[in-house]
């Protein structure tokens, strides 16, 4: 027995329907639909095969329920269940509700939204549909009832041709951007000094207290890698088009840090079958960058918390990381990292940057603004603001002013 189907409630004509996908097996043996209202059985029916839509008009009208739940058995299995919430406390007609993650921006982009679908939750009294490029992120979330992951991407409005009609009337859809427009106003933002969290929070009607600006993440359990060691660093060397350290720096830290006799774990993903930093060289320590066992958020989550101290540039795992309890050494740079991570009471979180005077020139709108005479957003934030090569910002941290601080961390953890 194979069935897909979908409900949807008419208020208007108090009926529900239930549409009965195309891909069955049709047999002899009929589908039961039971109606609930409130746990309470409203409705019973056995259904043969014949037509595939089915509608029933209850005998007291839908906006006197309070959550109507359909269930389908066959041969006594069920095979589908919904609800739809109709009423509150106040007697209030309710619909479910959904947030759309635009795929402007990257992972840890896409976890700043997590605080909204939580206050939404919250507000509404029931889980939240999401749909989002990343669904990994919102796996065991106990705010969010279904993920749709989205595999294609059309531009700001791609929620036009992403989301069904279906969808569209059963569900009341939050849609959150990191371009997305306010107010009329037409210019592109400056991005890098904007708070992901309020951002996408304003864009859904309201704002988030610094209480509630917190992210989580629910990983699922961890699968031992025997070979990880009891006590270590653990490094993600940057794979994106603004890392701050070339390999040759990441090298010279592992090797001062093997010479002291400090383990180095290294992840990260592959890109094009190859990590961004081929052979980095590890003596005392062990290199996961690509590795199956680190292949899933819920490892990496897992291998990052279980080390002394975490050490990323900023970045969509150095976000992630923040959901736990775990020491987190940032590479800032040109990056003003309190519009990405919530720095609030979060005394794990440790910035480290350089000597620059121009110092987070990315976030900072007098630098757009002399290097383009506008204060939205520009390529100030891939070219270096005094034309210097990656190799020579000095905007980033040394590799002695690193170490240093690492062996602080550790020693005042200890």
């Amino acid at each position: 027995m194979k069935c897909l189907f979908t409900t949807k409630l008419d208020y208007t004509q108090n009926t529900i329907n239930i549409k009965l996908g195309n891909d069955l097996y049709y047999d002899s043996k009929p589908l039961i639909i039971n109606i609930y209202d409130d746990n309470i059985l409203n409705y019973s029916i056995n259904f043969l095969f014949g037509n595939n839509i089915w509608w029933y008009r209850p005998s007291k009208h839908l906006t006197d329920f309070k959550i109507i739940s359909i269930e389908i058995k066959y041969n006594d299995e069920i095979i589908f269940t919904d609800f739809h919430r109709v009423r509150d406390d106040r007697n209030i007609l309710i619909k479910k509700q959904a947030v759309y993650i635009n795929k402007i921006g990257g992972m840890g982009d896409c976890l700043c939204v997590e605080p909204v679908i939580r206050k939404i939750s919250n507000s509404y009294k029931q889980k939240i549909r999401v749909y989002t490029h990343y669904p990994e992120l919102f796996i065991n979330n106990p705010y969010v009832d279904s993920v749709v992951e989205l595999t294609t991407y059309h531009g700001l409005n791609d929620y036009e041709r992403n989301i069904s009609e279906e969808d569209r009337l059963e569900y009341h859809i939050y849609y959150t951007s990191l371009f997305y427009t306010l107010y009329g106003n037409n210019d592109i933002p400056h991005w890098t000094s904007i708070d992901f969290r309020q951002l996408a929070a304003i864009q859904c009607g309201f704002s988030l207290t610094p209480t509630e600006s917190k992210f989580n993440f629910y990983p699922d359990n961890f699968i031992n890698i025997p070979e990880l060691p009891e006590h270590y660093v653990c490094l993600n060397p940057s794979i994106g088009s603004m890392c701050l350290w070339n390999k040759e720096k990441w090298q010279l830290l592992i090797d001062k840090l093997n010479e002291n006799n400090i383990n180095v774990v290294i992840i990260g993903k592959k890109v094009n079958d190859k990590s961004y930093f081929e052979n980095l060289k590890i003596k005392k320590g062990i290199d996961l960058s690509g590795m199956v066992c680190q292949n899933t958020l819920s490892q990496v989550i897992h291998i990052i918390e279980k080390s002394d101290l975490f050490i990323s540039e900023l970045s969509g795992l150095s976000i992630l990381a923040t959901t736990t309890s775990v020491n987190i050494l940032i590479f800032v740079g040109p990056w003003d990292i309190q519009y990405q991570i919530p720095l609030e009471n979060n005394p794990n979180v440790h910035p480290i940057c350089g000597s620059c005077d121009y110092l987070n020139c990315f976030s900072n709108m007098y630098c757009s603004v002399s290097y383009k005479g506008t204060t939205n957003f520009s390529d100030v934030c891939i070219h270096c603001h005094l034309n210097l090569k990656d190799k020579d910002r000095i905007c980033s941290p040394d590799v002695n002013q690193v170490y240093e601080k690492i062996l602080k961390i550790c020693n005042d953890k200890n």
